[in-house]
């Protein structure tokens, strides 16, 4: 079906559509042109050989098309306000996020690609045959651009056979939307068109363009697809950009940035090219000029046949505007020096072409552009001056951080999506950051995000941390901390539903080696003789397979005395049969020992650590917090403490199959030192991912792993997906061990030491963030940044003296976390309060 623009007055005058057809424009010049959306590589996340790569996908794209073909790439950048409703608000904390960033200004971008069929196989000659109220009303037909849209669906087929590029065809509506936009300069309305002398304008915008119509611009005459980024750059580190960001995303106001290629009959135009040569050579003497241009145009024709380069004529063009002439003036001076770093030095169209380009740039006409605002070139060249790069994109849901530019909120889906494509093989992670470089910061933003996701259940080990998030959703959380003479309210040897799996018998195992040789490891034979021990404790006859879920790694298996389920009941059993384990056992275990030490955790010292009934699963829990630090140097009680929430992980997570799962341990380097938790951590590794989980861990430098030994360090590492590295700036030295044992590439160690954080801002950048590199698989990596609201900020905060303020107010207002989080922004966020305004 064909869709005829609407005939206002203005519009009309203009519109040079005679129809539109799917995604083919059909005007009144019988011109044909074939549209699509590409979506480009988000910015700041290539390196140098991946602009290589994209400039090389759209050169061989080009390469398909016919003789005669203009393409238009147009793109559209427009300042928009955020509006967050994007963003969850069923909390208060995600309503606090929302408001916090509602009104958030920040540059929309919309790439366009055209390939457009000229009735006359070349460009317009001269301004005279070109009437740009041309009454004309022919329409081409489909016969003739049978073969041509062949040759373009070629080229769309290569662009998106690119890991990098992806082209979509337009719609009917959106072509007709983005015509009318660029008419009315995305005013609801069409406004009067005025062109003359210096004025130009419609409606209230007065337009500026700015063009490269010749080659003499481009002052040094080299030209890379790609330029080092010196502000993001390091003495050790090369961070690049694409040629064009300055009139890209750099450009924080309205304007449109149009690039045209047409390709030249090649035949034709090399005998020109050597017809010049030779009346220049004849005329060389008359002036230094033509001695300089025809020494040009051999340099040009020997390149051509050396390197059997594609001839194109090429052109580009800035169009930007404002409703206001002064503010415009401004502008117009930002935008020069924007091309100057370029090094070009642009033309200011006047009256006289710039109704002929203003013309051309609207999507389909692109044919109609003079050929005298046109310059030869090399197609690989002329693809330097394309755009490659567009901003940061959102994930339909996940965790929300923000982009590099302006700070808009972004979901960045880190369980579902990349999981279920491959990009990802499980969802484990490890955030890594100095000390006090925000690695708490950032994992207290993502469990707080998990615990307000209904389908997520998370077990927390946190070391030295404190229980704000718990306090905040209390009918969700649970927070467990050791207190001295209290039971642990837990059972690790109670058996649920009567089954047992052989990962709870390796767990148990493990336990009582634990509490038999406190950091000792087991000899195989001391691990074989308790597996057997256990086994007969729970009669599980030989492990006779009555299966409840047939698992290669965690088989379920029946238990037959399920009443014996408590350490106690353990240690009796095996004084009572200490004759015929020891028989069992061909005399090579020395139970006489383990009978010795178990002693005092079944009636002696420690005996009323456990409880003997059913423990505590948390099934009904979102959010459970381990806090150790009043224990983290016990030789004892931390390891045992371990052991415990493995046991919890057992007995709570894998039981809750619709739900998304995580394990996460805080300040990990001090439980890595623990052999117990060690194994527990990389039998989580292994197979969390069975059970739609993840496990994470933090730390504060890469060489925490080596206390687990290359076996373990490599078995964790090979099953971690996703790495969050905050600031590395000041541990430099540590950032090659980083990259080998993280397998970062050079980009990724880029972007890394690109980081820039602002905790303190200022008027020139007002916006309080962190940055950190977020590595998705093997190729996926970028920068983002973590900016929060203020309440999100009086939560995650860790600071010993702040979190003393923050119970100060929490007791003031009778333990209500929104009134405790409001007064402590007043004291210590906004600085408006004094902490002594506040009498307990």
């Amino acid at each position: 079906m064909m869709i005829n623009p609407p005939k206002t007055d203005h519009f009309a005058q203009f519109n040079k559509i005679a129809a539109i057809d799917g995604n083919v424009i059909k005007n009144k010049s019988k011109d044909v042109a074939v549209c699509y959306r590409i979506h480009l590589p988000e910015i700041f996340t290539m390196g140098e050989p991946e602009f290589d790569l994209i400039h090389s996908d759209f050169l061989k794209a080009l390469m398909v098309l016919p003789e005669g073909t203009v393409l238009h790439k147009k793109d559209i950048f427009k300042q928009k306000i955020y509006n967050s409703e994007n963003l969850k608000t069923e909390t208060y904390l995600q309503n606090s996020t929302a408001e916090h960033f509602k009104g958030r200004i920040y540059m929309s971008h919309d790439c366009i690609l055209s390939f457009i069929l000229p009735d006359i196989p070349t460009l317009r000659k001269n301004y005279d045959k070109l009437s740009i109220l041309s009454k004309k009303n022919t329409v081409a037909s489909m016969d003739e651009i049978e073969s041509f849209l062949n040759s373009v669906e070629q080229s769309i087929s290569v662009i998106n056979s690119s890991t990098l590029l992806k082209a979509v065809p337009l719609t009917e509506d959106e072509i007709y939307e983005i015509i009318l936009d660029e008419y009315t300069l995305f005013k609801d309305e069409v406004g009067d068109y005025v062109s003359s002398g210096n004025d130009f304008r419609i409606g209230d915008n007065y337009i500026k363009i700015f063009s490269l119509r010749d080659d003499g611009q481009q002052k040094d005459g080299m030209l890379n697809n790609c330029v080092l980024d010196r502000k993001r750059s390091t003495d050790s580190s090369q961070f690049f950009r694409s040629y064009c960001y300055p009139l890209a995303l750099d450009f924080k106001k309205d304007h449109i940035y149009n690039q045209f290629i047409f390709i030249e009959d090649q035949t034709k135009v090399k005998k020109q090219l050597e017809l010049n040569s030779k009346r220049l050579g004849s005329s060389r003497l008359l002036s230094r000029k033509n001695r300089s241009l025809a020494d040009q145009n051999n340099i040009f024709l020997d390149s051509v046949e050396k390197d059997n380069v594609k001839i194109v004529r090429m052109h580009t063009n800035l169009v930007f505007w404002s409703d206001d002439k002064e503010e415009l003036k401004n502008i117009t001076n930002k935008v020069t020096g924007y091309y100057s770093q370029m090094d070009i030095i642009p033309y200011n169209n006047s009256h006289f072409d710039r109704d002929y380009i203003y013309l051309a740039n609207h999507l389909g006409n692109g044919a109609l552009l003079p050929v005298e605002e046109t310059f030869l070139s090399y197609l690989d060249i002329s693809l330097c001056y394309f755009t490659t790069e567009t901003n940061y994109k959102s994930d339909e849901s996940g965790i929300l951080f923000n982009d590099r530019i302006s700070n808009v909120p972004l979901y960045i889906d880190v369980f579902h999506k990349p999981y279920e494509t491959k990009e990802i093989l499980n969802r484990n992670y490890i955030i890594v950051a100095p000390s006090g470089g925000g690695k708490s910061f950032l994992s207290k933003s993502k469990l707080r995000q998990n615990i307000e996701n209904p389908v997520n259940n998370t077990v927390v080990l946190n070391v030295g941390g404190d229980d704000k998030l718990c306090r905040m959703y209390p009918e969700d959380t649970l927070y467990f901390e050791y207190k001295e003479g209290q039971p642990l309210e837990l059972n690790p040897f109670w058996v649920f539903n009567k089954q047992i799996s052989t990962g709870k018998i390796e767990f148990l195992t493990e336990f009582i080696g634990l509490l038999w040789k406190t950091g000792e490891d087991l000899s195989n034979d001391e691990k074989s003789s308790l597996d057997k021990i256990i086994i007969k404790f729970y009669e599980i006859e030989d492990l006779s397979l009555d299966e409840i879920e047939a698992d290669e790694d965690n088989r379920l298996y029946k238990v037959k005395n399920f009443d014996n389920n408590s350490l106690p009941k353990f240690y009796n059993f095996i004084k009572e049969n200490s004759s015929q384990i020891k028989e069992e056992t061909f005399g090579l275990f020395n139970l006489d020992s383990l009978i010795l030490n178990l002693e005092k955790y079944a009636s002696g010292m420690y005996s009323s650590l456990f409880i003997t009934g059913e423990p505590r699963t948390f099934e009904s829990k979102k959010y459970v917090e381990f806090e150790l630090d009043n224990i983290k140097d016990h030789p004892i009680l931390f390891p045992i403490f371990g052991m415990i929430i493995s046991d919890l992980v057992f007995n709570t997570m894998w039981k809750k199959d619709d739900t998304e799962k995580e394990f996460f341990v805080d300040e990990a380097w001090k439980v890595l030192e623990k052999k117990g938790m060690v194994n527990l951590l990389k039998y989580l590794f292994k197979t969390i991912r069975k059970f739609d989980g993840s496990v994470g861990i933090a730390i504060q430098q890469i060489t925490d792993l080596l206390i687990l030994g290359e076996a373990n360090e490599g078995a964790i590492l090979g099953n971690m997906a996703l790495k969050y590295i905050l600031d590395h700036r000041d541990v430099l030295g540590d950032v090659p061990i980083l990259q080998k044992k993280l397998s970062l590439s050079n980009a990724d160690v880029s972007m890394l030491l690109s980081i820039k954080n602002n905790t303190k801002p200022t008027s020139i950048d007002p916006l309080a963030y962190t940055e950190f590199l977020l590595k998705k698989g093997s190729s996926n990596a970028k920068i983002l940044r973590l900016e929060v609201a203020k309440p999100c900020l009086a939560i995650y905060e860790s600071d010993k003296k702040k979190l003393k303020t923050f119970n100060t107010l929490y007791s003031y207002h009778k333990k209500k976390m929104i009134p405790a989080i409001n007064s402590y922004i007043d004291v210590e966020i906004n600085k408006t309060k004094l902490i002594t305004d506040f009498s307990i």
